[in-house]
């Protein structure tokens, strides 16, 4: 029997190499399972992060100018919402704005109110967080502020009011169906980031990077405040909230009480143990409420611990 010729033997590898890197081609739907797909999101934190970029945020319209404002309401549980063309009412506090990744949430720097839709219009309003209302759920997509879940609703600035068209003026804003339209499109402007102290009531001592050779990682100490300001004892919060060091851009990770490890190490959305952020007067993680920074209490070193609200487990902020 004679040897396959060279042609024989190309088409044959050629089959071959065919089956081993199939080809994607478009055909008729038949339900074959060769025509099912899953779908891997992208995590919203994976994205390239600004060092020294805070957490808090502008919203301006592309079509107008006009900013995102909530109006003051003292000691009420809701705000109104508004996009004003006040230079000075801009530039305030309540014109500052965060997202609120745990909750999924868009929140108001001035009274912690989130954005939410009026029960009885679809105007948007500020309330008090509901764990129980899905209207407060929203996201920042592009030049879009989508809700989290009814995709199909966008914030809108709306123009069917004339209103007064003068410097000072004011528009109304609502949730409605994304149209691409030029009024649904928004301009999110990062604030840079407040620097601050992070100080133990217990001892009054800070936490410090402590210098290394490694670039990677550094240990965080406490010690007393430096006679001047120094990177190494300084944080902010980033875009995401996350505790973050001045010094190197790093974030906190911080181990269980057993480990006892507490360290700066660059920010990687995989790693639960290094999403820290304040809440109130604790450092908290983001995916674990009850787990916080603390003081141990044996060997005073630093340390993840389940929360008892001890004074051990408190924190202070003093901005520089």
């Amino acid at each position: 029997m004679r040897p396959p010729t060279t042609s024989t033997t190309k088409s044959r590898r050629s089959s071959a190499e065919a089956i081993s890197s199939p080809l994607v081609v478009s055909r008729q739907a038949t339900a074959n399972p060769s025509q099912f797909w899953t779908f891997d999101r992208i995590p919203e934190s994976s994205a390239v992060r600004q060092r020294d970029r805070g957490k808090y945020f502008t919203v301006r319209s592309r079509v107008s100018g006009l900013v995102l404002r909530g109006n003051d309401s003292p000691g009420g549980s809701s705000a109104a919402l508004v996009a004003t063309g006040d230079r000075e009412k801009a530039s305030d506090s309540n014109a500052l704005f965060f997202l609120e990744g745990v909750t999924g949430t868009i929140r108001n720097s001035v009274n912690n109110f989130c954005l939410d839709v009026n029960d009885e219009s679809p105007r948007l309003i500020l309330s008090s967080y509901d764990p129980y209302k899905r209207t407060q759920q929203w996201r920042i997509q592009g030049k879009k502020i989508v809700c989290r879940q009814q995709p199909d609703l966008v914030l809108t600035l709306d123009d069917s009011e004339d209103g007064d068209q003068g410097v000072g003026r004011e528009k109304p804003v609502s949730a409605q169906i994304d149209q691409s339209s030029e009024n649904q499109f928004w301009d999110v402007a990062y604030q840079p980031a407040k620097s601050f102290y992070i100080v133990s009531p217990t001892n009054s001592k800070v936490l410090t990077v402590k210098a290394t050779g490694q670039r990677s990682t550094s240990k965080v100490i406490l010690s007393e405040k430096k006679p001047k300001v120094e990177s190494d004892q300084l944080w902010y919060e980033d875009e995401d909230g996350a505790v973050t060091s001045k010094t190197n851009g790093f974030v906190i990770e911080a181990l269980t009480e057993k480990d006892g490890v507490v360290r700066t190490t660059p920010w990687d959305p995989s790693n639960r143990n290094s999403h820290w952020l304040i809440v109130g007067n604790h450092i908290q993680n983001k995916h674990d409420s009850r787990i916080v920074l603390e003081i141990h209490r044996k060997n005073k070193a630093l340390c993840a611990n389940r929360f008892t609200g001890d004074e051990n487990q408190r924190w202070t902020f003093e901005y520089v």
